[in-house]
């Protein structure tokens, strides 16, 4: 059984199911709140009793026979299909996924939830790599032969020898298939088996088993992923390769993590704060670079204290975007994954929040500031919602703008960023 939630929502818990709202029984309850625990992601969270509260994560978990898609609340659209092209486009545009467009229309037409469909991808593309050959490379071996293959390893044939054994103990290098990065193909694999099972893809993870029977089950470490390389030999498997990690889970806390190690309980999760950042951060730089501005993605050249008894610097500022115009900064912002609402005082903008961006501003010498929010359409239009003016020691005051972005349609955030960011 799967059900779809959206992040920050409610899911009652009942003791029988119940078809027109999502819910859980109590058992359910206790093991979606156990694997975040778990994991350090807190995915969900309990509100009472009969209730819990879903955090800021999205993805798929599963425990038992039951699996809950868990999607964005992306404020202006209701279809899930939409939700999870969306989706895609944020996370293709953060992992360098190189998603074609007709692969981006087979997520809206496809009523599975997310990660079925990536995982769906992920085996299609796995297929085509397959079918065009894994790179093969050289292993030493060590063997005991009945004839010299290699070199011969004198201290082990010395006890060979002493033991009258006819063999003679070779160390020779053999193409394997057996390499990291093929381990870490394969691994991503397994855990999109887990996805798959009853779907009609299952045929195709079967085949792919097979295939890859002579690669070994080892998954790489994390380390050992991020080290992983292509050249000009199989450059082809790059974006698989990245494909690979995303479903491995690149980040904390370890996404695609087996509970465990029980094959039916799992999580694959983002937390939205830091996809929103790196979205809004990957497509401020793609945007402002063409206009003659450099975007650097936390910064952390600066500190904002000296603490005079240590005789060192304090309080490490490290802003999600800075925006420099040549030498000079020009701006500086960081996101926010949190609701604006007109009906409170200066839109719900929390404090903190500004006096945050106001402490950037001044250590970075700069007079324009940014706070960027997803966008409500209880606000209107996406955009500039408020302007403040802050007086400074210097002559000139700083101006933060209060900035929605719609992330239901992306292909106005650009537009949206470069208004907020340059001030044109």
């Amino acid at each position: 059984m799967t059900i779809s939630v959206l992040e920050q929502s409610s899911l009652a818990i009942r003791s029988r199911a119940d078809e027109e709202m999502p819910c859980l029984d109590e058992s359910q309850a206790c093991a979606l709140v156990d694997i975040g625990e778990r994991m350090g992601a807190r995915i969900a969270a309990w509100q009472g009793p009969r209730s819990l509260q879903m955090q800021q994560f999205v993805g798929l978990v599963r425990t038992g026979d039951l699996e809950i898609e868990i999607l964005p609340k992306l404020e202006g659209l209701s279809q899930p299909a939409r939700i999870r092209q969306n989706l895609l486009a944020m996370l293709a545009k953060t992992e360098d996924l190189q998603v074609q467009a007709s692969e981006m229309a087979g997520f809206v037409e496809s009523p599975e939830p997310f990660c079925h469909a990536l995982a769906r991808l992920y085996v299609q593309r796995l297929m085509e790599a397959v079918r065009r050959g894994l790179r093969q490379d050289y292993r030493l071996h060590q063997d005991f032969l009945s004839h010299v293959r290699g070199r011969i390893e004198w201290s082990s044939q010395a006890r060979l020898q002493a033991a009258c054994r006819l063999e003679i103990a070779c160390a020779f290098d053999e193409r394997s298939e057996d390499t990291p990065l093929n381990r870490t193909l394969k691994a991503a694999l397994l855990v999109t088996a887990r996805m798959l099972e009853e779907t009609r893809s299952a045929r195709i993870v079967t085949e792919l088993r097979h295939a890859m029977d002579g690669i070994s089950a080892d998954c790489p470490s994390a380390d050992q992923r991020a080290r992983l390389r292509t050249d000009r030999t199989n450059r082809h498997l790059e974006p698989l390769l990245t494909l690979a990690r995303l479903i491995l889970g690149n980040r904390n806390p370890n996404l695609g993590r087996s509970a465990d190690g029980n094959r039916d309980t799992y999580a694959l999760v983002w937390d939205m704060n830091v996809l929103f950042e790196e979205y809004v951060g990957r497509l401020a730089q793609e945007t402002l670079q063409p206009k003659g501005f450099h975007v650097v993605l936390q910064d952390s050249s600066t500190h904002l204290a000296h603490d005079e008894a240590a005789g060192r610097k304090a309080f490490l500022l490290r802003p999600d975007l800075l925006v420099r115009l040549g030498t000079r900064p020009w701006a500086v912002a960081d996101t926010k994954w949190k609701q604006l609402d007109p009906r409170q005082t200066n839109l719900g903008v929390s404090p903190a929040d500004l006096y945050q961006v106001l402490a950037y501003a001044h250590r970075f010498e700069t007079a324009q500031a940014a706070l960027l929010y997803p966008h409500p359409p209880t606000l209107g239009r996406a955009g500039l919602q408020k302007e403040l003016s802050i007086q400074g020691p210097g002559p000139e005051p700083v101006r933060v703008r209060i900035v929605t972005l719609d992330l239901a349609r992306l292909d106005d955030v650009p537009d949206q960023l470069e208004r907020s960011l340059t001030g044109t």
